[in-house]
């Protein structure tokens, strides 16, 4: 997808599109973007989760949960600072042990974690596992094309 297609997807977002916005007028820009849509039964849901990074390469991801269900509907919006950029490895390795072990999650008003909170993190650290078994895959390919 292009930039030009996120303006248009982002205006489905309105919530998501405001914090976009002034991330954008603070100077950051789209490093990386993911749609994800699920219909199952009498529920739909839509994530569109954003990675934008500033000049000093500290990257924020930004993303907003949308359910719909019979008769109603839900949304919220998540923030997560990955400014951890002193020890990265590689530019797709958005997270650094240091950036896993000093996250904290916000706690809800009735107590217990906010999940979309903690599942947006969790979906990142599970990206950027997916990178390194690819790459290891790949590595142990060449290794045994050697021998």
């Amino acid at each position: 997808m292009s930039i030009v297609k996120i303006e248009l997807i982002i205006d489905s977002f309105p919530k998501l599109k405001k914090e976009y916005e002034a991330l954008v007028n603070q100077g950051y820009k789209i490093s990386k973007y993911r749609l994800d849509t699920c219909l199952e039964d009498d529920i739909s849901s839509d994530r569109l989760e954003i990675v934008l990074e500033d000049s000093k390469e500290v990257r924020i991801l930004i993303s907003q949960d949308k359910f719909h269900f019979l008769g109603g509907k839900f949304s919220e919006i998540t923030k997560i600072n990955l400014s951890f950029k002193s020890n990265v490895i590689h530019p797709n390795i958005k997270l650094n042990k240091e950036c896993i072990q000093k996250k904290e999650f916000k706690k809800k008003l009735m107590g217990g974690y906010d999940c979309n909170e903690v599942d947006g993190f969790l979906d990142i650290i599970v990206e950027d596992y997916q990178y390194f078994e690819e790459r290891i895959a790949e590595t142990l390919g060449d290794d045994e094309k050697q021998k």
